[in-house]
């Protein structure tokens, strides 16, 4: 029942095992990052936040209704990623995880990083659009329910072939220079290259 006052742009570390989080109206660009293994967060938002990033295996619920759109890390295998109310919502997934879309939901773009894997449950009135680390982007319909990795997709709703659209795309790699491994991404022309999970280095602070 505690409130906090941050300062904009400030990172709020969650090291707890089970967690309520209400980001007010007036709050601008703090990011979430939860760092307790197994963790259970929900997470109301009013304001705005640069992203939620998920560092260990966590059960994340979002509601309210962000001012902007919200961004969502993870980095740890096997979480869970519930989404009830957002305009747009953009997921990055560097692991395997389980993302559900909820029908209040408008807008959705989910991005597999190299060797992801995504279970993507779309309870929305919109398609979700899933973005492979190849430059394939597959069109997620209403009701859908599909494992998607960076070679092959399931469709537990429909046979048939998915609905793939080749593009044209740049591979990019990032030097860490000494850091840990910061994922290649493939990024088609005329888009822009995602924010990567930050890298860490013992004894270093990650600037930017």
């Amino acid at each position: 029942n505690s409130y906090v006052e941050m300062a904009s742009g400030n990172k709020l570390n969650v090291t707890a095992s089970k967690v309520k989080l209400q980001i007010a109206a007036k709050a601008k660009n703090t990011s979430i990052r939860l760092n307790k293994k197994n963790m259970k967060a929900a997470v109301k938002i009013s304001g705005s936040i640069s992203a939620i990033q998920i560092n260990k295996k966590a059960d994340l619920k979002v509601s309210g209704k962000p001012k902007k759109e919200l961004k969502i890390k993870n980095s740890a295998a096997d979480s869970k990623i519930n989404i009830d109310t957002a305009t747009n919502v953009q997921v990055i997934l560097n692991k395997k995880a389980n993302v559900l879309i909820g029908k209040s939901v408008k807008g959705a773009t989910i991005i597999l990083a190299a060797g992801s894997t995504a279970t993507i449950t779309n309870y929305s009135k919109k398609e979700v659009s899933v973005r492979q680390s190849n430059g394939n982007i597959i069109k997620d319909k209403a009701g859908q329910k599909r494992t998607v990795s960076n070679k092959t997709s399931s469709d537990s709703t429909k046979k048939g072939k998915d609905n793939v659209v080749p593009v044209k795309a740049w591979k990019v790699s990032f030097e860490t220079k000494g850091g840990t491994q910061v994922p290649a991404q493939t990024v088609e022309i005329g888009k822009k290259v995602v924010e990567p999970v930050e890298p860490s280095w013992d004894g270093f602070t990650f600037k930017g």
